[in-house]
């Protein structure tokens, strides 16, 4: 009986037709009787269900990210900012990076070598400009960073004042560094020499990091400890060192790509009392303060089920690691640190322990799997093929007509673009796969068949 439960599940899972909702909870009941290979197979494609879904939930739907992160700040940070117009994506990334530096150096996992593995993630948020609502999304996470006592450098633009204000606090430089322009910070001027190598450091936390100044001194920065929120426009890449966008930088952050912003609010707080905003406010700072001022620490430990869990999902990643092309693999050769520092953020924030069990796991699992499919946006507007450039005139011209636009009309307003039409349809093809629009084929009264294309954003 069971293995025909297990048979059914799985079927319905590989045919796509289920809710991810009630399938996390079922699998919850069957984790047990699964075998190594089945269980990895389905939180990959719940994950990726909840990806897609994500994209179509409306103003009062909770599901999607509010499920995914576990209640407290992360979750409450969410509903307070359900109003904005930034993509869901970007504030979770903000809220979670600002939680996990909250968290800081109180859980560790231990790497051989003598090296540890802290929580705090660093993101960086890409959408074209004036299109996504970054802001909306970097600012607050900034304010409520100082509001909560934590230390915060914002837009500062060159190698020498990043390095003296870190060399500056002691007895260890701990600091979110916020860019909402990272063109402030990474550039091919003179003055901006050097910082993409020495950020690749500071996110690795490496215990001592030495900087030559320009006039020959020596600058030394003790334990940093960082949590970046970088955002830009993909269009910025192309200025950019290759050290920056194809070296190692890029896959140090988890990375959201938003070619749109997520709803238009005319009136975003006209319903809502000024003192219920305020107190809103307040509930989210005293939350994160709790964090910050917790004194329990000690190494980060997993429950038995959680280790299970972890080998099964490593060892998965690391398959997938092998037949990546290159920017992929070298993001997947990160993403279980990005993961485990997830994980440990979650689960210190949620019951102030250092013990993962398998729900913090799974939900950590599944944001960096639903974080990955805009991944592969992201990267390829970072490699700067002109394919990625084509692929963003079709968004363009979609947009432009609405959100909506019939196939002939799309070729006829983009078909300048493409060599010819096997190409142009190539992208399309590509474009629906990354779930960025969909097709779908409508009867005209004459019986006659028209295929249209609308953005999921």
């Amino acid at each position: 009986m069971q293995e025909q439960a297990i048979e059914r599940f799985m079927f319905r899972l590989r045919s796509g037709k289920f809710d991810p909702a009630k399938a996390r909870r079922y699998l919850g009941r069957i984790r047990s009787y699964l075998t190594p290979d089945e269980l990895s197979e389905a939180l990959s494609r719940i994950a990726r269900k909840e990806a897609l879904k994500l994209r179509h939930v409306d103003d009062t739907d909770v599901s999607g990210l509010h499920d995914i992160v576990p209640s407290g700040f992360l979750r409450d940070w969410l509903i307070y900012f359900d109003n904005s117009e930034s993509p869901r994506s970007f504030l979770a990334l903000t809220g979670l990076a600002v939680l996990s530096f909250a968290v800081g150096r109180k859980v560790f996992r231990p790497l051989p070598g003598n090296e540890m593995i802290y929580p705090p993630v660093s993101v960086f948020l890409l959408s074209p400009a004036g299109q996504a609502r970054r802001g909306q999304a970097i600012k607050p996470a900034a304010r409520i960073a100082r509001d909560a006592g934590l230390h915060v450098l914002q837009d500062e633009a060159t190698s020498e004042a990043v390095v003296d204000s870190l060399a500056s606090m002691k007895p260890t430089a701990e600091t979110m560094i916020i860019a909402e322009e990272a063109a402030t910070l990474f550039g091919k001027k003179d003055y901006q020499q050097g910082l993409a190598s020495l950020f690749c450091r500071l996110m690795d936390a490496d215990d001592r990091i030495e900087k030559r100044t320009k006039k020959g001194g020596l600058t030394v920065i003790r334990s940093p400890l960082v949590s970046c929120i970088f955002g830009a426009a993909p269009a910025w890449f192309s200025s950019m060192p290759p050290e920056v966008v194809l070296g190692g930088l890029l896959s140090r952050c988890i990375v959201a790509y938003e070619p749109y912003q997520e709803k238009y609010v005319a009136f975003p707080l006209d319903d809502v009392p000024e003192d219920r905003i305020k107190a809103g406010w307040k509930r989210l700072v005293a939350s994160l303060a709790e964090v910050v001022e917790c004194p329990v620490t000690g190494k980060m430990r997993f429950t038995d089920g959680a280790k299970r869990i972890w080998q099964d999902y490593y060892e998965r990643v690391g398959k997938e690691r092998r037949k990546s092309e290159t920017r992929i693999a070298t993001w997947l050769s990160r993403k279980p640190a990005h993961t485990l520092r997830v994980a440990m953020t979650f689960a210190y924030s949620s019951n102030f322990d250092v013990i993962v069990d398998e729900e913090m796991l799974d939900r950590a699992i599944t944001l960096l799997d639903l974080m990955e499919t805009k991944l592969r946006v992201a990267y390829e507007h970072a490699g700067l093929e002109k394919y990625s450039r084509k692929r963003q005139r079709i968004l363009d011209a979609i947009q432009l007509a609405g959100g909506l636009v019939q196939h002939s009309i799309l070729f006829r307003n983009v078909h300048g673009t493409f060599k010819d039409r096997e190409e142009f349809h190539k992208e399309l093809q590509m474009l629906e796969e990354l779930g960025l629009i969909e097709s779908y084929i409508e009867k005209t009264t004459s019986n006659r068949r028209v295929k249209y294309y609308r953005l999921t954003g």
